[in-house]
């Protein structure tokens, strides 16, 4: 049997014993509490952490997007434009020839009025002069149609013959045109 002193030392170790295995359990359990407070905190702070991540990942995939829309946007806007400026200088090509084409016309217009200005006056020239011809006496028309078809030329070309007085046109001529006398023995009838 134990003895009495010793039972008390072992009761005593044994309260203290369990007074300090309470304390250290207390210990232990306040300190698992505030690991499982830790842990809860940390947990709820990656989720925390996980939702920003998703929403930052969401966030830039919409930028992306809308990035990736505003440049397709603006790409189709250049090509468009592009292509309206392409069709703007052939529009503008098209006129400028057609302008030329024109400009051609007109002025071959201005061409065909000038002619046709130029004939109206020489048609009302001969008309008139056909009428001065028609009041003079034929020898005097023939006189002046020589002299207008020759010009100055023609005084000096056409002599008259001395048997008919008609005119000989042609100095190369030997007889005259209109009675058949010959210029020859005229000239020296002249000269004596």
């Amino acid at each position: 049997m134990p003895r009495k002193k010793d039972f008390w030392e072992l009761a005593d170790s044994t309260i203290l014993g369990r007074t300090k295995k309470n304390e250290l359990l207390q210990i232990a359990r306040s300190e698992h509490q505030q690991v499982e407070a830790y842990r809860a905190q940390v947990e709820s702070q990656a989720k925390q952490f996980e939702a920003e991540n998703q929403l930052l990942t969401h966030l830039r995939s919409q930028l992306d997007k809308e990035g990736e829309v505003h440049r397709q946007v603006l790409e189709d806007l250049l090509e468009t434009f592009d292509e309206q400026q392409h069709n703007h200088e052939q529009e503008l090509d098209r006129l400028q020839s057609e302008a030329k084409e024109w400009e051609k016309v007109a002025q071959d217009y201005e061409d065909v009025i000038v002619t046709q200005r130029s004939a109206m006056k020489e048609l009302i020239s001969l008309r008139e002069r056909i009428k001065l011809f028609a009041q003079m006496t034929p020898l005097q028309a023939g006189q002046a149609f020589a002299k207008w078809l020759f010009g100055s030329k023609a005084d000096e070309a056409s002599e008259y013959c001395s048997n008919c007085n008609g005119v000989i046109a042609a100095p190369e001529y030997r007889f005259c045109p209109h009675c058949g006398s010959d210029r020859q023995s005229f000239r020296a009838a002249q000269k004596a």
